[in-house]
């Protein structure tokens, strides 16, 4: 693996452990909570220790053993997310396979399943299967059932590869002399192979690859060709404009910073790079 995967997989681990927070507002709020903390423990120790300096080296180690404890648990509580985390994209990655994969697979998970719960599925029943990628709804509990009323089964299993609504779970419940029992993709995956920690490991780079390409392409788009004309046209109404209002100032400074977007758009549209390329 490469320092640059490591350091994408290293900023999605701390954007969702940190929830969303950039890593400029975690290092303010790391300042911000270390001066705090420096300014109560000198408070503390000068009133309680006659000399200034012996006040400033408790305080300089205080804070020093403090923030040490503090990073060794911050460590361990993330090295925990991390754990978590992998375990919640494995059942993500799982569920979506679930749909992805051939039918015949989806069935050998299904009757591997059974095979190790065969007491719950003991006499007279039926098992109802539904690959699909939407959860379970009414029409779908509904022609299960049917089919086992037609078979004269007294319980029904459904298999799904996605989760139940909660109508649907109503309308089940409201069967009688039919018991129904719901079997969701969750359940399903301590029959099959989960996504291993790579598997985990690669989802992740591909969806910051696919986050990257879709900002180059917001900014490609807002400078791309033919934009500069536009931002020349908006500049000079600008201008104009500065001569007949109050904020004459600020007229004049989006005029500037439209016709340094025309400079761009003129620049990406004749770069070198932007040049088509000879077959």
């Amino acid at each position: 693996m490469s320092i640059g995967e490591k350091r994408t997989l290293n900023a999605y681990y701390k954007r969702r452990f940190y929830r969303g927070r950039t890593a400029f507002a975690r290092a303010a709020d790391f300042i911000a909570l270390r001066v705090i903390l420096l300014i109560a423990c000198y408070l503390w120790f000068s009133f309680n220790v006659e000399s200034i300096i012996a006040a400033a080296v408790l305080t300089a180690a205080a804070v020093g053993a403090i923030s040490v404890f503090a990073e060794l648990v911050k460590s361990v509580r993330l090295e925990k997310f991390i754990l978590r985390e992998n375990a919640r994209l494995s059942k993500k990655l799982f569920s979506e396979s679930l749909v992805l994969m051939p039918r015949s697979e989806f069935l050998s998970i299904v009757r591997e399943y059974i095979k190790r719960h065969g007491k719950e599925f003991a006499g007279e029943s039926l098992v109802y299967t539904a690959q699909t990628l939407s959860p379970v709804d009414e029409e779908t509990v509904l022609c299960a059932c049917r089919a086992a009323n037609r078979r004269g089964c007294k319980s029904l299993f459904i298999f799904s590869s996605a989760s139940v609504s909660q109508p649907a779970r109503d309308i089940a419940a409201r069967y009688d002399g039919l018991s129904v029992a719901f079997i969701s993709g969750d359940m399903l995956a301590s029959c099959a192979k989960m996504p291993d920690d790579n598997a985990v490991r690669q989802y992740i780079l591909k969806q910051a690859e696919q986050k990257k390409q879709i900002k180059k392409q917001s900014v490609s788009t807002a400078i791309g060709r033919g934009r500069c004309a536009r931002y020349l046209l908006v500049a000079a109404a600008l201008f104009a404009l500065s001569f007949f209002v109050s904020y004459t100032l600020y007229y004049r400074m989006l005029a500037g910073a439209c016709v340094s977007l025309a400079a761009l758009s003129f620049y990406a549209a004749h770069s070198p790079s932007a040049a088509p390329k000879d077959a």
